[in-house]
């Protein structure tokens, strides 16, 4: 029996390898020199998490425990990246109806929320890439979209959690 395509979703430019692990995919892409993180839970309809720049022309990704191992071609080097895998207890539906943006961001990033929950008040937590929670706020109800301020966080890859009435939401933030 031939394979049958189940789902596509659109990465950087020239996807060079893919590694799996449980429902996370990740792609190095060795033009936009990019590592993309997927959720793939739901294989019809794959999530982009988030992106993070590589050296240059990475063409290998393979994934152990909490370690991505990134190859790059032209800059002649290996590279790791922590992973952090979190469970948002939400919807899959929620988590594409919310929006951190810009992403990166530096000095503050905007939250997009349904306006089903433009109401009330959200409790943010941002969490770096060795689990550390390094900035706890509510975001003010403030209608649809809500600012979080990111002075005095140093840059790097964390993970942006709100815990909305619907369950809880996970976004990669990338702080510049």
């Amino acid at each position: 029996m031939p394979p049958v395509l189940l789902g596509t979703v659109t990465t950087g430019s020239r996807p060079a390898s893919v590694a799996v692990s449980g429902t996370t995919a990740y792609v190095v892409n060795n033009i936009s020199n990019s590592l993309q993180v997927f959720n793939v839970a739901n294989p019809r309809a794959p999530v982009l998490l988030g992106t993070v720049a590589t050296g240059s022309t990475p063409v290998s990704v393979a994934v152990s425990g909490t370690t991505a191992y990134v190859v790059n071609y032209n800059s002649n080097s290996l590279q790791t990246f922590t992973v952090v895998t979190t469970t948002a207890t939400a919807s899959a539906a929620l988590w594409q109806q919310v929006a951190v943006f810009p992403n990166p961001a530096s000095g503050s990033v905007s939250v997009s929320l349904p306006a089903r929950l433009s109401g009330t008040a959200t409790p943010a937590v941002l969490t770096n890439m060795l689990g550390q929670k390094v900035r706890r706020a509510t975001l003010p109800v403030t209608g649809e979209v809500r600012t979080l301020v990111l002075a005095g966080v140093a840059p790097g890859v964390y993970t942006l959690q709100l815990q909305t009435s619907e369950g809880n939401v996970n976004k990669v933030l990338v702080i510049n």
